[in-house]
């Protein structure tokens, strides 16, 4: 079981080189965004990017969570260039209907949204986008399949590259605004593509395979209802900002979300993106259950201490990356928001027992409660309390997505999880954020070690209240050992 955690992890962190993607533009280029945008454009910028990922999410029909699903099954080793294909075939069409629809609705959509200058032809470079990703995102789900982590990581990092490149061309030379953004994607994103295209060739049989098909879309339809409402969970509650506020109140709030969502880039992502292949490959084996408990303590524990030291420092933190006083009160929406995230990342895990036993009507359901509880949360508290309102919404919307998810996926398939520990570590966190929060105050430099130090203390006193397991704690000193001497032979 040790064994395969360090492959995990060790996949992990190539994922983590390589899936950063337009998370980590948005993230490098927020400087240049409240720079260059008052928090009002800043907003509508927020609105456009997540109407991407909302659409891509659909059209994608959970295509390549049932690839990943079918190809590790025996059945199909032999056949999978067939599957591959199939699945290639079918989110092709899926593209060209979304492309098509989004041209015909752009006009009207555009003509009803006055607020937003050039809605329409952001939408036309929108479905354009969403074409491109979901084909990538087929190509990303059989390199992982393979484990070609290297080759994964390199071709996300290529159209990076050219993405970063792009954004201040477009932005600092052009001051194409928007629709420089846009472009920059789409140009990254068919770039991405064209490099992905000759591993996936290569694996496919040009066979286009009806009962696969059929599979393919009974596993990945139900979904689509789990993606959509996974997606307006995490990102719609900027629509009703929009809405019952305004877009500065949207450029605000998806500030600390971003911020927020740092956590999610290097850590939650890439140990996912690692993991779900695992596990589906060490399914109903011995040590499969204690695997999947472990990585969840592991990733969840991990989750905790970053987002602490997130909190801590969520003032500056804030203003290295916005100079504008106008976002700064995006700080105090930042805890929240990493508290949701602990939630989120604990329920990633959970959630793959439902997908292991193909209960994903079950998983779609629980989404979908979650999601209606945070819309309604979201139209009861943000008119009085704005952004607050919002994070907060997020924040009980994802406990109880947590909640229900464990609910129903231990009574599928039981998973002996580490809660009391993950609870006990969640509560001294939480305990220790607001003491500085309310016993600090304006300490100046003092309080800013203090925070340091209780941040890196932060892992050792988890030891206190036992945490660790003893073979935990004597990997963790045979490392400490290997460390020591790996770097006493360096030095002679």
């Amino acid at each position: 079981m040790l064994d395969q955690l360090k492959k995990s992890f060790k996949h992990s962190g190539i994922y983590a080189l390589g899936n950063m993607g337009n998370k980590l533009v948005g993230i490098i280029l927020l400087p240049l965004y409240t720079n260059y945008f008052p928090v009002s454009e800043y907003g509508v910028l927020s609105i456009c990017k997540i109407t991407i990922l909302i659409l891509v999410q659909v059209f994608l029909a959970g295509l390549p969570n049932a690839y990943l699903r079918f190809q590790a099954m025996e059945k199909y080793v032999k056949r999978e260039g067939a599957l591959l294909f199939t699945a290639f075939a079918l989110l092709g069409l899926s593209g060209l209907f979304c492309v098509l629809t989004g041209y015909w609705l752009s006009g009207p959509i555009g003509a009803l949204v006055e607020d937003i200058s050039n809605l329409a032809f952001y939408l036309q470079l929108i479905v354009l986008i969403v074409c491109l990703r979901l084909l990538a995102n087929l190509s990303l789900a059989m390199l992982r399949a393979h484990e070609q982590s290297v080759f994964y990581a390199v071709a996300n990092l290529l159209a990076l590259t050219l993405n970063l490149s792009l954004n201040i061309y477009f932005i600092v030379s052009l001051s194409m605004g928007i629709e420089g953004i846009l472009y920059a994607f789409l140009i990254s994103d068919a770039f991405l593509m064209l490099v992905l295209l000759p591993p996936t060739v290569r694996r496919m049989t040009f066979s286009f395979d009806l009962g696969a098909a059929r599979r393919l879309l009974s596993f990945g339809m139900p979904l689509i209802v789990s993606s959509l409402a996974g997606m307006l969970l995490s990102m719609g509650d900027r629509y009703i900002l929009a809405y019952l506020k305004d877009t500065s109140a949207v450029g605000i709030y998806d500030l600390a979300y971003s911020l927020s969502g740092v956590i999610t880039m290097f850590l939650l992502q890439p140990v996912a993106l690692a993991f779900v292949p695992q596990a589906y490959k060490l399914y109903g084996k011995p040590g499969d259950k204690r695997y999947i408990s472990k990585m969840q303590t592991y990733l969840v524990l991990g989750n905790i201490w970053f987002a602490l030291g997130l909190a801590f420092f969520g003032e500056p933190f804030i203003q290295i990356f916005a100079r504008d006083e106008a976002y700064w009160p995006a700080e105090a929406v930042l805890p929240a928001l990493l508290l949701a995230n602990v939630f989120f990342g604990g329920r990633s895990i959970v959630y793959i027992a439902l997908l292991l036993k193909k209960r994903v009507r079950i998983a779609a359901m629980t989404v979908l409660v979650a999601t209606l509880v945070n819309i309604a949360l979201n139209f009861l508290l943000i008119p009085q309390w704005g952004v607050h309102g919002a994070a907060w919404a997020t924040v009980l919307a994802y406990a109880l997505l947590y909640v229900v998810t464990m609910y129903y996926a231990q009574g599928t398939y039981h998973i002996p999880y580490e809660s009391p520990k993950l609870l006990k570590a969640l509560a001294i966190s939480i305990i220790l954020f607001l003491g500085v929060e309310y016993g600090i105050g304006d300490w100046g430099y003092a309080g800013a070690a203090l925070k340091v130090a209780l941040f890196l203390a932060f892992p050792f006193g988890l030891y206190l209240f036992g945490t660790y397991e003893d073979i935990e704690l004597l990997r963790l000193r045979e490392g400490i050992e290997k460390a020591k001497e790996a770097w006493q032979n360096r030095k002679t």
